[in-house]
């Protein structure tokens, strides 16, 4: 009995994160089936003709979805989603965190996609804040807060986020973690609703200097019944290498010739008294 048990709570795990994977969600990775060829860009926090060309974005399932940016301010723009699912974003004039939101509605789902992307401009003279507790639908995936442009998500950092279904908080509630460099986790919100994650150390060829390392992307996905409705979010962000990794070898280089150079005087200052004291 408890063998079946088991293997019955597998397949569950199995077949949810199958549907995780395909949810409506948010990419920056054009896909090949796309047909979209995708120019080599640096990283976009140093992409000075991004305002200009914008930036492409893939919605992932998004047939039958919407699509729209929502700006400092709330103001929404709608986006047009091309028949490959790739969506071009243009500057907005504002700086400031932007939201991505993609939702689809059909009879007894409600899904919806949602990406806070740092754009530049003029200031909002809004805050973050603003934007991300906006209500956005019925199940929402909620950054807490949400990280500060400079700062950036990084791996082996700790991030906390809130589920909510209705404004309401929603306790040990399933979540999967899905990064674009393959590792995917089973999470749980605690008793508040809030959910803390470990972004994990999935870099692979790490270089020393962020400009040097792309950033990765983790998807967040929880879904739930209610009322005979699936409602089912998604929230993507970029990740960034942990500084650590070639902080620490150049703090201990700079340990050592300090260390050396500190040797030096004091091997100094001791010949220097066997010489007076000759």
């Amino acid at each position: 009995m408890r063998r079946s048990l088991f293997y019955s709570l597998i397949l569950m795990m199995i077949f949810i994160s199958g549907q995780l994977q395909a949810a409506l969600s948010w990419t920056t990775h054009i896909p090949e089936s796309s047909k979209v060829k995708k120019a080599e860009e640096k990283p976009a926090e140093h992409n000075h003709n991004e305002r200009k060309k914008g930036k492409l974005f893939f919605l992932q399932d998004g047939i039958g979805a919407e699509a729209e940016i929502w700006l400092p301010t709330l103001e929404r723009q709608r986006l047009e989603i091309s028949d490959t699912g790739v969506i071009k974003v243009m500057a907005t004039g504002f700086n400031n965190y932007h939201l991505l939101y993609a939702r689809r509605q059909l009879e007894g789902r409600d899904e919806m996609a949602l990406r806070y992307q740092y754009m530049r401009g003029k200031p909002s003279g809004e805050s973050p804040g603003l934007l991300v507790g906006n209500e956005k639908g019925a199940l929402d995936i909620t950054p807490s807060p949400l990280t500060r442009e400079h700062r950036r998500y990084q791996s082996n950092d700790t991030a906390v986020f809130t589920l909510t279904l209705n404004k309401e908080p929603l306790t040990l509630q399933p979540v999967i973690l899905i990064t674009s460099n393959g590792t995917e986790i089973n999470l749980q919100t605690d008793n508040k609703g809030q959910l803390t994650v470990t972004l994990p150390e999935d870099f692979s060829d790490i270089k020393s200097g962020r400009r040097k390392n792309r950033p990765a992307e983790f998807t967040l996905s929880s879904s739930i019944f209610k009322n005979d409705i699936k409602y089912q979010t998604t929230l993507n962000a970029d990740y960034h290498v942990n500084p650590s990794h070639w902080q620490s070898r150049t703090a201990g280089g700079v340990t050592i010739v300090i260390g050396f150079i500190g040797g030096l005087l004091v091997l100094r200052q001791v010949r220097s008294r066997e010489t007076e004291h000759a």
